[in-house]
C-alpha cells in the first residue's frame, strides 16, 4: 500500500528507513479500513516518520523503549518548529500508531498508576456514601496521585501512616505555583477529604485535615459571562446550511440555544434518544448523571431531521453528531470549539467563548423572562438549587428599578 500512496522512490525510502518500517503496511491498511482519505493517511504517515527521526535523535533504538513522554516531547518540539496548530494532529497520529503496535504485540503500554489500598477505598466511598459519579471522582483520583507522588508515598497503609504536615504543606505550595486560587480550592478539598478519611479509619494518629489551608474566595464572586439574547441568535445566522457540515452545526447550536445544554451533553446524544412519535428528547446529564426528558421543539426537530436525512454520513456510530470527514467518529469533545468558531464568524467579541457562554446566556434569558429559579435549576441540571443565584448578578436591567438616584448617593 505504501507504493500506491508514495510514487517517488526516495520518499518511500525515507519512510522505510525507520524502526517502524516492519509495521507501516499494517498501519496504513488499518487507516484505510477506517475510511481515512488519501490525504489524511499521508499526513499520518509523515507524522510517524518524523516521530521515528525524533526517537533516533533521542537515542531510542527499539520500539519497546518508547514511552508516552516521548510523544508529548515530540509534539512540543513539532509545535515549536511548525506551529502549535499541528500539535493535536501529530499527537493523534502517534497515538494511533502506538495503538496499532500494541495490538500487534510490539509495544506494551505502561500501566497508569491506579490508587490501591486505603486510597482506593476512599474513592469508592465517594461513590457509595456521597453518590458522586465517575466524572466527579476523577479529579480526586488525579490530585491524590500527584499528592502521593510528591510525598513519596506508595499508597499502602504503612506509607500513609507516615504522612506529616510537612508533606501536605510541600504539596500545596508546589501546586500553588501552577494553579489559580479557585483550582487550588478544589485540590485542597480532595486532600482534606483523604486525610479526614484516613483519620476516621485509624490510619493517621492525628487529624491532618485541619491543617489543610483553603484559599479564600467568596460565593458568586466571579461575574458569569453572558451575551444578549439577540446576539446569541446571530450565531445561528452565521451557519451556512448549504453544506453537510453546516446542517450538522446548526442542529448542535440550536440544541445549545434552545435547552442550554452542555457541550458534552450535545455530543453524547444518540439516535435512540430522540422520540419522534412523542416529540421528546432524552438528555443524559454529564455531571449529575440523571437523565432528563425534554419536549422536542419544532425548530430543533427540523434541524436534526434535516441533518440526518441530508448531512449525516453513513456510519455505525449511534451518536447523532459525527465528523464529516473520515473517520466518522463522534464529536464529543469538539462541540465547544464549533460554538467558538461561529461566535467569531458572527463577529461577536467576548472574553469567554464556547458552549458555556451560550448556556449562561440561556439562564439569564429565562431569568429576565421571570422564570422561577427552581425552573432554571431543573432545566440546567443543577443538583444545588442555590446555583441559579449565580445568574441573578447579570439581571442588570432589573437592578435599574431598585437603584437610587445619583443625587441621593453622591456626597
Amino acid at each position: 500500500m505504501l507504493e500506491q500512496l508514495i510514487r517517488k522512490r526516495h520518499v518511500r525510502a525515507w519512510h522505510q528507513g525507520t524502526l517502524f518500517a516492519p509495521y507501516l503496511e499494517g498501519f496504513l491498511e488499518e487507516l484505510a479500513a477506517q475510511d481515512f482519505n488519501r490525504h489524511s493517511i499521508c499526513q499520518r504517515l509523515c507524522a510517524v516518520t518524523w516521530f521515528a527521526e525524533y526517537l533516533r535523535d533521542q537515542g531510542v533504538r527499539a520500539i519497546s523503549d518508547i514511552t508516552e513522554s516521548h510523544v508529548e516531547d515530540f509534539a512540543a518540539a513539532q509545535g515549536r518548529e511548525r506551529g502549535f496548530y499541528c500539535i493535536p494532529h501529530r499527537r493523534k497520529a502517534i497515538k494511533d500508531l502506538l495503538g496499532h503496535l500494541e495490538r500487534r504485540g510490539a509495544w506494551i503500554r505502561p500501566p497508569k498508576p491506579e490508587p490501591t489500598g486505603p486510597v482506593a477505598e476512599f474513592l469508592r466511598s465517594l461513590a457509595e456514601e456521597r453518590g458522586l459519579v465517575h466524572r466527579s471522582i476523577e479529579p480526586y483520583r488525579r490530585h491524590l496521585n500527584r499528592f502521593l507522588e510528591c510525598a513519596g508515598c506508595d499508597g499502602t497503609r504503612e506509607g500513609l501512616a507516615r504522612l506529616t504536615a510537612r508533606d501536605v504543606d510541600g504539596f500545596i505550595v508546589k501546586m500553588g505555583h501552577c494553579y489559580s486560587r479557585r483550582t487550588m480550592g478544589g485540590i485542597c478539598v480532595c486532600i482534606r477529604g483523604l486525610l479526614r478519611y484516613l483519620y476516621r479509619e485509624g490510619i493517621l494518629a492525628s487529624n491532618l485535615s485541619a491543617m489543610v489551608p483553603s484559599p479564600r474566595y467568596y460565593t458568586f464572586e466571579r461575574m458569569p459571562c453572558a451575551l444578549p439574547w439577540e446576539t446569541v441568535h446571530r450565531i445561528l445566522d452565521a451557519v451556512d446550511t448549504t453544506r453537510p457540515r453546516g446542517q450538522r452545526d446548526l442542529a448542535m447550536l440550536k440544541l445549545l440555544v434552545t435547552y442550554g445544554l452542555r457541550s458534552g451533553e450535545v455530543g453524547g446524544l444518540r439516535l435512540q434518544d430522540v422520540d419522534w412519535r412523542r416529540d421528546l428528547i432524552l438528555v443524559r446529564r454529564s455531571k449529575a448523571g440523571r437523565p432528563l426528558r425534554l419536549p422536542l421543539m419544532r425548530d430543533v426537530g427540523e434541524a436534526i431531521l434535516a441533518y440526518l436525512q441530508k448531512g449525516r454520513p453513513k456510519t455505525k456510530c449511534r451518536e447523532i453528531f459525527v465528523r464529516v470527514q473520515s473517520p466518522h467518529t463522534p464529536l464529543r469533545g469538539h462541540v465547544g470549539h464549533i460554538a467558538t468558531y461561529y461566535m467569531r464568524k458572527a463577529g461577536i467579541e467576548s472574553f469567554r467563548t464556547g458552549a458555556h457562554v451560550i448556556r449562561h446566556s440561556f439562564a439569564v434569558h429565562l431569568l429576565r423572562q421571570g422564570k422561577p429559579l427552581k425552573t432554571i435549576t431543573d432545566l440546567l441540571g443543577h443538583t444545588d438549587p442555590h446555583t441559579a443565584y449565580h445568574y441573578t448578578k447579570l439581571a442588570l436591567e432589573d437592578l435599574h428599578d431598585v437603584a437610587l438616584p445619583v443625587a441621593e448617593v453622591m456626597p
